[in-house]
C-alpha cells in the first residue's frame, strides 16, 4: 500500500547492505493423504497434536506459506523455524524446535548470540512451497534494502517455553518475490497472522501476505494482506482508536467494501488473531480474536470494494511493510499462514482454538517497551530523546537523535509546546506507547497550572506535533512533589505519583488509546504504607505483573503488585519478607532474562544491594553487590539506575568517593557481577547527579546501542556510549556539541 501522508519525518537512511547467507529452504514434506470423500488434497482426521496447517489440509484449503517463530505448524514439521546473524563475526544460525511439532528451541538462539547481538535474517516456510521470507530488497515508496528485525527484542513465552517474535519498527520488513502456490490474478486465498494489539502505530504499512512482485505499487487488487494498524484510512469512520483487522488491497485499508465500518470494533488485546479470506472475485471476510483465549469476532463478510473485483494478486509475500514497500509501520509477528483456496467457518474456529491452546504468554509489545524502569530518556519510532530541565529557566528539553550517524538535535519544549516549568527537584518520565511518546513531568507553578500538577506532554507519532494536557485539573491526579513513573502493561498506560499531602500512591491510567484517564488510590486499595518523604516510586512490566517499588517511612521497601488486568492489587513489604536492608532513596528495578531485579543502597553501609526473584513463584533473595562484587558505596543523593542491553544487565552508579561513574554487570545468568569506573577507563566527567540510561537501535535497527546520560560539574549533558557489546565505550559532551543547556 501506498503511504497517504504519513511519510518519514527524519532523513532516509542508506543501511548498508548485509551480508546474508540464505540458505536452502526448509525441508519439504508432503501433507497425509485424506479420507475417501473427504476432497482432493484433504487430510485424514487430524489428530489431538494437529497444528493449524494440518487442520487447513483437512478442510480442502492446505497451506502455501506458513511462518512461525514460536512452534511447528504441522505436527510432522521438524525443521528450522528462522535464521538468526550475530554481529560479532557476522555469522548465520538455523533455530529449530525443542521436538518435532512441538515449540521453538529459544535456548540455541540465547547461546548463539550470548555476549553479542542477533538480527532475524530468515524465516522459513514450514509449507512444501518453500517460500522463505528474506530482509526486503527495497521498493517503490523505499527504495533501500529494509532493517532486519532484532532476534531479542520481542521475548516471550509459548506453552510455557521460552521464544522470541518479530519486533517490527519502522524501516523493517521481509519479502519474498518469487513464489509458489501462492494465489494470483484472482484465486480464492486466506491467510491470518498472530500478532500485537498493544504494538501498533497508525503508518503505513504493518501488513502479512499477498503483494506485489516487483515491489511497487500496481494499482487496486494488486495486493491481498491482511493488516494491523491505527489506521483509520482517509475518509473513512472507525469505532475506537483500534488496532482495527483490515485488508490492504493497495491504494486502500478496507474495513469493509469502503472505508467505514463502525462493526469493526478492534482488536486490543495482547496478543490477537487477525484473519483475512478473500474469494478474488465477489467476496473478502475480515475476523479477529485474542490468540490467548476465546473464539472469533466476523468483522466483515461481504462484497469486494469497487473496483477491486476481480483481483489481480501477483503472488508476492511481505511482512512488515506495504506492497511498494511502505515501511513505516510498526507491529509484532509471531505466527503466520497463507493458504490455497478460500477456508471455511470450521477450519477458521478450529485453527482459532489451536492458537489458544498454543499457550501464548508475556509482553507482545517487546522488550523496549518493559526491560528497564521508565525514567528520562526513551527510545522511541527509531529516535533516541533525552529529557532535561534547563537550570536557569525550569523548561522541559529534549535532546533527541533521528538515527545513529546523524546529529543530536535540542529542542525547549516549554517555548514550542507548551509543557509548564517543571518543579525543581523533579525530573521527566518518559514511556512509549501504543505508538505514542509521552513525557510526564511535575508543574513548578506560577505560570498558569497549580503547582504539583501533573502534565503529559505527549506525541502520537515522528512527524505530528506535540500536545500537553493537565492530567491533575482534567483527571483528577493529586499534587505531587516528587518524580513519576510510568510503565505500558497489557494495553493500559499507567502513571504512578505520590501524593504530596499525604504521601499516598497513585495510579493514573489509561486502559486505551482514546479512552479517558482515570485515577486511584492504590495506597488507600491495599493498605499499603505512605511512601517515603523524597523518594519516588518506579513501575515495571515482568512476566505479566506490573509492579511499583516504593520505600515507606521505616525505609523498608515496598512492592505494589498487580498480577493481570482484572485482578486486585496488593503489598508486601520485601524488606520484612526477603531481608532487602533498609534504605531512604529511590530503588532501581530491570526485568533481564526471566529475572526481576531491583536495586537499592543500604542506608547504613551506602553499599549497592540486589533483590531478584528468578521466576514468579519463586521466593525473592537478597545479596549486597558492593560486598560480593565490589560495587563502590553510591554516593549520597544519588540513585542506582539499571538496564538490560543485548544479554547484559548493567546497574550504574555514582561512587561515594569519587563522583566516578560506576558500571557493575552481569554478562549472563550464571556468570559473575563485574565492576568497572567508567570515568577512569572512558573519560566520564565526575558528576553528583543520577544517570540517565537507553537502550537504542543503532544503524540496522537492531537494539545494540547502549547510552549513559550524566550531568558533569559544569551542568553539562555527557553521553557515554556503547555502539555494541564487543566495541568500546566513548564519551562526548551533547551540550558542547549540540546545545543543550545546562541541566
Amino acid at each position: 500500500m501506498r503511504s497517504h501522508g504519513l511519510a518519514r519525518a527524519a532523513a532516509a537512511i542508506t543501511a548498508a547492505t548485509l551480508c546474508i547467507a540464505v540458505l536452502a529452504a526448509a525441508p519439504a514434506h508432503a501433507a497425509p493423504a485424506g479420507p475417501a470423500g473427504a476432497g482432493d488434497g484433504a487430510a485424514s482426521q487430524p489428530s489431538s497434536n494437529s497444528s493449524v496447517c494440518d487442520l487447513y489440509a483437512y478442510y480442502s484449503t492446505p497451506c502455501v506459506a506458513a511462518y512461525s517463530m514460536t512452534r511447528a505448524l504441522y505436527a510432522s514439521y521438524d525443521g528450522p523455524l528462522y535464521q538468526v546473524q550475530r554481529a560479532s563475526d557476522g555469522t548465520t544460525a538455523n533455530i529449530g524446535l525443542l521436538v518435532a511439532g512441538g515449540d521453538v528451541n529459544a535456548s540455541e538462539q540465547d547461546s548463539f548470540c550470548s555476549g553479542t547481538s542477533c538480527t532475524i535474517t530468515e524465516i522459513y516456510d514450514q509449507s512444501p512451497e518453500g517460500n522463505n521470507l528474506t530482509v526486503a530488497s527495497g521498493g517503490g515508496a523505499a527504495p533501500n534494502q529494509d532493517d532486519p528485525a532484532s532476534a531479542t527484542a520481542l521475548p516471550i513465552t509459548i506453552g510455557g517455553h521460552e521464544a522470541y517474535g518479530v519486533d517490527i519498527e519502522p524501516w523493517m520488513g521481509y519479502r519474498n518475490n518469487k513464489t509458489r502456490g501462492i494465489a494470483v490474478n484472482g484465486e480464492p486465498e486466506g491467510m491470518y497472522m498472530v500478532a500485537s494489539g498493544t504494538h501498533a502505530n497508525p503508518n503505513c504499512c504493518f501488513d502479512f501476505g499477498n503483494a506485489e512482485a516487483n515491489s511497487d505499487d500496481n494499482g487496486a487488487g494488486h495486493m491481498d494482506a491482511v493488516n494491523l494498524s491505527t489506521t483509520c484510512w482517509t475518509g473513512g469512520q472507525c469505532s475506537g482508536n483500534g488496532p482495527w483487522v483490515q485488508a490492504d488491497m493497495e491504494n486502500g485499508l478496507f474495513m469493509g467494501a469502503d472505508n467505514t465500518n463502525l462493526a469493526n470494533l478492534g482488536n486490543s488485546s495482547d496478543f490477537v488473531t487477525a484473519l483475512l479470506k478473500n474469494d478474488g472475485k465477489t467476496t473478502f471476510a475480515l475476523k479477529g480474536g485474542n490468540a490467548q483465549s476465546g473464539g472469533l469476532s466476523t468483522w466483515y463478510d461481504g462484497p469486494l470494494p469497487s473496483g477491486y473485483a476481480p483481483m489481480k494478486q501477483e503472488g508476492g509475500i511481505i511482512l512488515g511493510t506495504g506492497g511498494d514497500n511502505s515501511n513505516w509501520g510498526t507491529g509484532s509477528f509471531f505466527e503466520g499462514v497463507m493458504t490455497a483456496g478460500y477456508p471455511s467457518d470450521a477450519a477458521d474456529n478450529e485453527v482459532q482454538a489451536n492458537i489458544v491452546a498454543a499457550g501464548y504468554a508475556g509482553n507482545s509489545a517487546g522488550v523496549s517497551v518493559v526491560a528497564s524502569a521508565a525514567g528520562p530518556a526513551v527510545a522511541h519510532n527509531g529516535y533516541a530523546s533525552v529529557y532535561t530541565v534547563d537550570a536557569a529557566s525550569g523548561d522541559l528539553q529534549e535532546t533527541y537523535l533521528p538515527a545513529i550517524g546523524d546529529a543530536w538535535s535540542t529542542q525547549d519544549m516549554h517555548v514550542k509546546f507548551g509543557t509548564p516549568k517543571v518543579m525543581a527537584g523533579t525530573e521527566p518520565v518518559a514511556v512509549a506507547h501504543g505508538g505514542y511518546t509521552s513525557v510526564y513531568t511535575v508543574d513548578a507553578g506560577g505560570d498558569g497550572p497549580a503547582p504539583g500538577d501533573l502534565q503529559e506532554t505527549f506525541l502520537p507519532a515522528i512527524g505530528y506535533a506535540w500536545s500537553t494536557q493537565d492530567l491533575s485539573a482534567k483527571f483528577g491526579t493529586p499534587p505531587t512533589n516528587v518524580t513519576p513513573t510510568a510503565v505500558y502493561h497489557d494495553g493500559y498506560t499507567s502513571v504512578y505519583t505520590v501524593n504530596s499531602s499525604g504521601g499516598k500512591l497513585q495510579e493514573t491510567y489509561l486502559p486505551a488509546l482514546g479512552d479517558p484517564w482515570a485515577t486511584q488510590d492504590l495506597s488507600a486499595l491495599t493498605g499499603g504504607p505512605a511512601v517515603l518523604a523524597g523518594t519516588s516510586p518506579v513501575a515495571i512490566y515482568h512476566s505479566g505483573y506490573t509492579s511499583v517499588y516504593t520505600v515507606d517511612g521505616d525505609h523498608h521497601l515496598q512492592e505494589t503488585y498487580l498480577p493481570t488486568l482484572g485482578a486486585g492489587w496488593s503489598t508486601q513489604d520485601m524488606s520484612a519478607k526477603f531481608g532487602t536492608p533498609n534504605t531512604t532513596g529511590t530503588p532501581s528495578a530491570v526485568f533481564h532474562s526471566g529475572y526481576t531485579s531491583v536495586y537499592t543502597v543500604d542506608q547504613g553501609s551506602d553499599d549497592l544491594q540486589e533483590t531478584y526473584l528468578p521466576a514468579i513463584g519463586d521466593p525473592w533473595a537478597t545479596q549486597d553487590m558492593s560486598a560480593k562484587f565490589g560495587t563502590p558505596s553510591v554516593a549520597p543523593g544519588t540513585t542506582p539506575v539499571a538496564l538490560s542491553h543485548t544479554g547484559y544487565t548493567s546497574v550504574y552508579t555514582v561512587d561515594q568517593g569519587s563522583d566516578d561513574l560506576q558500571e557493575t554487570y552481569l554478562p549472563a545468568l550464571g556468570d559473575p557481577w563485574a565492576t568497572q569506573d567508567m570515568s577512569a577507563k572512558f573519560g566520564t566527567p565526575k558528576t553528583a547527579e543520577t544517570p540517565v540510561v537507553l537502550l537504542h537501535a543503532d544503524a540496522i535497527g537492531a537494539l545494540t546501542w547502549t547510552s549513559v546520560f550524566t550531568v558533569d560539574p559544569n551542568a553539562d549533558l555527557q553521553e557515554t556510549y556503547l555502539p555494541a557489546i564487543s566495541a568500546g565505550w566513548t564519551t562526548q559532551d551533547l551540550s558542547a556539541k549540540y546545545g543543550t543547556p545546562p541541566v
